[in-house]
């Protein structure tokens, strides 16, 4: 599927002059961008959709560690883009989607939002994240929390709850990408201290962090 350029999301960055179609994500269309995107409108890559192909079918660039060659594979907040020996994280700067090169060691481990949890036999618990990953694991991460993915290991490493005393980022809204500390969670709500301001937030729109 494609976007005309005046329906494309303003979190992307993408010059409002160019083709008139430009491609959209596979699945989680309102949390990420495609890999093309990222590739040929932030980090120019390429001039136009043919060449950046070109680049993706040479299996020269991974997302989080997955040899990946489709141009509409989404690039979600915090993924790992990696290019030879450059690593990038995506992030949110500015109300847009960004990409902040990182360290080799950085580019081992990313952070997910948990959205979901089930048991399933043998009391295995799996849980669901926001990125479309799921594992099986020992972690007693509760849906809201945020945990860390080991990408050489494939597994959860640690859980970043949700709750006083942690940071959060919020992930809608005008401040967006910012992030504050949590003071006190109330149900499905939280008060943030941002920028010393105290800020009333619904827990939907946030998500623990480092």
């Amino acid at each position: 599927m494609h976007l005309t350029r005046n329906e494309i999301p303003v979190k992307w960055r993408v010059q409002k002059k160019g083709t008139k179609y430009v491609v959209t994500t596979r699945y989680c269309k309102d949390k990420s961008i495609p890999v093309l995107v990222a590739l040929r409108d932030m980090l120019k890559l390429g001039q136009d959709r043919r060449e950046v192909e070109k680049i993706l079918d040479m299996s020269k660039i991974k997302i989080n560690g997955k040899i990946i060659k489709e141009s509409r594979y989404p690039v979600t907040i915090f993924d790992i883009l990696n290019i030879g020996d450059k690593n990038y994280r995506m992030i949110i700067q500015n109300k847009k989607f960004s990409l902040e090169e990182v360290s080799g060691k950085e580019a081992n481990e990313k952070i997910a939002k948990v959205i979901g949890k089930k048991v399933l036999k043998k009391k295995i618990i799996q849980i669901n994240l926001a990125d479309g990953r799921n594992y099986k694991t020992k972690e007693k991460a509760k849906v809201g929390d945020s945990v860390i993915i080991n990408f050489k290991e494939n597994k959860i490493s640690e859980t970043l709850p949700m709750k006083d005393g942690m940071k959060a980022m919020f992930l809608n809204g005008s401040r967006i990408g910012k992030v504050g500390e949590i003071e006190k969670i109330n149900g499905k709500e939280a008060i943030i201290i941002l920028d010393k301001e105290k800020i009333n937030a619904k827990l939907i729109n946030l998500m623990a962090v480092k």
